[in-house]
C-alpha cells in the first residue's frame, strides 16, 4: 500500500511538473510574440506595415500551433491508450524540446519563418496536455478527486503562465535587449523539457501498461472524433468546451492590441495584467474549485460560472476607463478558470478509464480547432478594431451556454 501511494504521487508530481512546462512554453508566445508584431521598432516587420496586416499575420502565426496539434493529437491519445503513458510522454517531451530550441534560432536570426516552423513543430508534439489529463483520470479514484486533481493542475498551470510572462519581459522587452536574452525564455523552456524528460524516466510508474495484442491504426484516431458524436450527452460536453476554447482563447490572443492601442498602455502594463490573471487562474483552481468540487458536479459548477463568464465579458465592451476594464475582466478570468477546469472534468467524467487517452485527445483537437478559428477569427475582429475581439468572445461564450442548457448535456 505504501508503494502504491508513493508510486500515485511520484505520478501527480511528474504530471503536474509537465504541465506546468506546457503552460509556460504557451504563455512565453505572449510576451515574445505581441512586440514582433506591434512593437514600434521591431526587427521582424516593416515600420510602416499597417495594423490589420499586423494582426493577420499574427493571427496565423498563432494559428499554426492549432494546426499542427488537431493533426497529431488524435494519434498521440489513441497511442497513448494502446503503448502506455510513459512512452508517449518521452516521445512528446523530446519533441518539444526540439522545438523550443528551433524557435529560440527564430528568435535569434529575427526569421519570422522559423518562428512559423517551430510553431508548426511545437504542435505537432503538443499531447501532453491530454495525456496529463487522462493520466490523472487514471490514478483518480473517485469524481471528485478527479474535479480535485484537475484543479490542481489548472492552479499550477496559472503559477507557471505569470512566471513565464515575468520571464518573456524581463530577457525579451527591454528597450535594447543582447541578442541571448531574446533566445534565452525558449532556451529555458528547452532545459526544462529536458528535466521533465528525466523525470519521467526516472519516477513515472505506468498505471496504463501496453495492450500487447491492441492494433495500432494512423487514422483510427480521426474515426474516433467522427464516432463520439453520435454519444448525445458526449458530444454535448465537447461543444460546451469548443465554444467556451473559443471565446477565451480569442480575448487572451488578442488581450495585447486592446491594451495597447485601446487604453494606450504601455508594454510593462501588459505584464502586470497577465502576471494578475496567472495569479487569479491558480488561485481560482486552487482555492475555490477544491472547495466547489465538495459540494457540486463539474456540470452543476459551470451552469454558475458560464453565464457569469458572459456577463463579466459583456461589461467589458462599453469600458471606457481602464480600471472598469481591469476589473470586469479580472472577475471574467476567475469565472474562466473555473470554466475550464471543469469543462475537462465533464468530459473526462463521460468515458471509462480504458479509453481516457482518446477523450482527452479528443478534446485537445476540438481545441485546436476552437485556437485555429479563435486566432483567425479573433484576427480579423481585431484588425478592423481591437475591441470587437471582446464582441466575438463573448458570443462564443452565449453558444457555449446554450450547449450546456441542452437537456442532452444531462444525460
Amino acid at each position: 500500500m505504501f508503494d502504491f501511494m508513493r508510486s500515485q504521487k511520484l505520478n501527480l508530481a511528474c504530471v503536474v511538473l509537465i504541465y506546468a512546462l506546457d503552460s509556460f512554453g504557451i504563455a512565453i508566445a505572449y510576451p515574445v510574440f505581441a512586440p514582433i508584431f506591434f512593437g514600434e521598432h521591431t526587427p521582424f516587420l516593416a515600420a510602416h506595415t499597417p495594423l490589420f496586416h499586423r494582426a493577420l499575420l499574427l493571427g496565423v502565426l498563432l494559428a499554426l500551433f492549432p494546426i499542427a496539434q488537431f493533426i497529431s493529437v488524435p494519434f498521440i491519445g489513441d497511442f497513448s491508450d494502446k503503448v502506455g503513458r510513459k512512452k508517449t510522454f518521452i516521445f512528446t517531451l523530446l519533441g518539444s524540446t526540439f522545438s523550443y530550441l528551433l524557435a529560440a534560432i527564430g528568435i535569434y536570426f529575427h526569421s519570422i519563418s522559423l518562428l512559423c516552423i517551430s510553431r508548426f513543430s511545437s504542435g505537432m508534439f503538443a499531447g501532453n496536455t491530454s495525456l496529463c489529463f487522462a493520466s490523472l483520470a487514471d490514478i483518480s479514484t473517485s469524481d471528485q478527486e478527479r474535479g480535485k486533481n484537475f484543479g490542481l493542475l489548472g492552479a499550477f498551470g496559472g503559477l507557471s503562465f505569470f512566471v513565464s510572462i515575468l520571464c518573456g519581459e524581463y530577457f525579451f522587452n527591454k528597450d535594447h535587449p543582447s541578442h541571448l536574452e531574446t533566445v534565452l525564455p525558449f532556451l529555458i523552456v528547452a532545459l526544462l523539457s529536458l528535466l521533465a524528460f528525466l523525470s519521467m524516466l526516472l519516477w513515472f510508474h505506468e498505471e496504463k501498461p501496453s495492450a500487447p495484442k491492441a492494433k495500432f491504426h494512423f487514422m483510427q484516431g480521426y474515426h474516433h472524433i467522427v464516432s463520439t458524436l453520435n454519444n448525445g450527452a458526449l458530444k454535448n460536453a465537447y461543444m460546451i468546451y469548443f465554444f467556451f476554447a473559443i471565446g477565451w482563447i480569442a480575448i487572451m490572443q488578442f488581450y495585447p492590441p486592446i491594451l495597447i492601442e485601446v487604453y494606450k498602455k504601455p508594454p510593462i502594463s501588459f505584464t502586470v495584467n497577465l502576471v494578475a490573471i496567472g495569479a487569479l487562474w491558480s488561485i481560482a483552481n486552487f482555492f475555490a474549485q477544491r472547495f466547489l468540487i465538495k459540494k457540486f458536479s463539474p456540470k452543476e459548477i459551470l451552469w454558475f460560472t458560464v453565464p457569469l463568464l458572459f456577463l463579466f465579458l459583456l461589461s467589458c465592451i462599453p469600458s471606457q476607463s481602464y480600471i472598469s476594464f481591469s476589473i470586469h475582466f479580472s472577475l471574467a478570468v476567475f469565472m474562466a478558470a473555473l470554466t475550464w477546469t471543469n469543462t475537462f472534468a465533464n468530459v473526462s467524467l463521460h468515458a471509462p478509464k480504458e479509453i481516457q487517452g482518446r477523450i482527452m485527445g479528443i478534446n485537445q483537437s476540438f481545441s485546436s480547432i476552437a485556437t485555429i478559428i479563435a486566432s483567425l477569427g479573433g484576427g480579423f475582429f481585431a484588425g478592423i478594431y481591437p475591441s470587437f475581439a471582446l464582441v466575438f468572445s463573448t458570443l462564443c461564450i452565449a453558444i457555449a451556454f446554450f450547449f450546456l442548457k441542452n437537456k442532452k448535456a444531462s444525460t
